[in-house]
């Protein structure tokens, strides 16, 4: 019996040796603007497979008074590198470059703030390149990468979230992927606004039936005196939502803008008509005139 209880704590105990973690790998401070980037300079090897670090780097930008935390993941692979990533979990996010530079794994954060401390500490799954010993001995310079590096790639970030996010001012973005702007109940839309907004440029694509076929040959333009009628009777032009239904439901922007092409087109068309048949009143007018000189 004591034999078998023996083996898994011995697996156990082997399974929590196999990962490492190195805290205060390197506390960087800062009381200059660097002219070039903020680079970490690492003692780790780069070969083929060898590490999969997860490196938390941690502090404090003084320059837009942000919390730093980020999370840099990679594997190692041939020369360079792959599966790349990084998160943010506070509210500075530079652009991050990982390089070969002489077999050394280098992380540049491009970016020159002012009065800059961070702290680096990282997780290791006991890959054959993060032996302890490698993870001393790391500096942070003011240089950018060496025109020698290799392998460079930009770190891209990528954070994701499960359930519902809660935002300021009554705001949400919700489990479904819907996003409520000053409201946490978006009603089924994919966007939500209860406020005013404001847009540079707003288009609406994949728009069906524009009528340009209101100047097809076969149209059948209304006639005037049926849209009088309607008007008089409903108080709104044909196909148009009443005031009632618009303050009910709203108003479909998409929509609206198709019918009130529409209308415009119609509009134009009867304007050719009035002016046709004003052209040629005139004609009658003129020789009239003629006739009586």
């Amino acid at each position: 019996m004591k034999k078998i209880i023996l083996i898994p704590l011995m697996l156990c105990f082997f399974e929590v040796n196999a990962q490492q973690f190195f805290n205060e790998v390197y506390n960087h401070y800062s009381q200059v603007t660097p002219t070039n980037a903020v680079k970490i300079k690492t003692n780790l090897p780069v070969e083929n497979g060898n590490q999969q670090p997860t490196i938390i780097i941690e502090g404090f930008n003084y320059t837009s008074a942000s919390p730093i935390g980020i999370l840099l993941t990679y594997h190692t692979w041939f020369d360079g590198f792959y599966a790349y990533k990084a998160s943010s979990f506070g509210a500075y996010a530079p652009p991050i470059y990982l390089a070969n530079e002489g077999g050394k794994v280098v992380i540049m954060l491009d970016d020159r703030g002012y009065f800059q401390r961070f702290s680096i500490r990282v997780f290791s799954g006991n890959g054959t390149g993060e032996t302890p010993a490698n993870f001393s001995g790391w500096t942070v310079v003011d240089e950018a990468l060496t025109a020698g590096a290799t392998a460079v790639v930009q770190v891209p970030y990528e954070n994701r979230f499960s359930g519902n996010v809660f935002m300021p001012a009554n705001g949400i973005w919700n489990s479904n992927g819907n996003v409520g702007i000053g409201t946490t109940d978006t009603k089924g839309h994919q966007l939500a606004v209860n406020g005013s907004a404001i847009f540079t440029k707003a288009i609406v694509k994949n728009y069906n039936n524009w009528p340009d076929y209101v100047f097809d040959s076969t149209y059948q333009l209304p006639a005037l005196a049926d849209v009088e009628r309607y008007i008089r009777a409903n108080k709104r032009l044909p196909e148009i939502p009443s005031a009632g239904e618009v303050a009910e439901k709203g108003v479909d922007v998409g929509e609206m803008q198709r019918q009130q092409m529409k209308k415009i087109e119609e509009l134009t068309l009867y304007i050719i008509e009035l002016n046709k048949k004003l052209e040629k009143q005139q004609v009658l007018i003129d020789a009239l005139m003629k006739e009586k000189k």
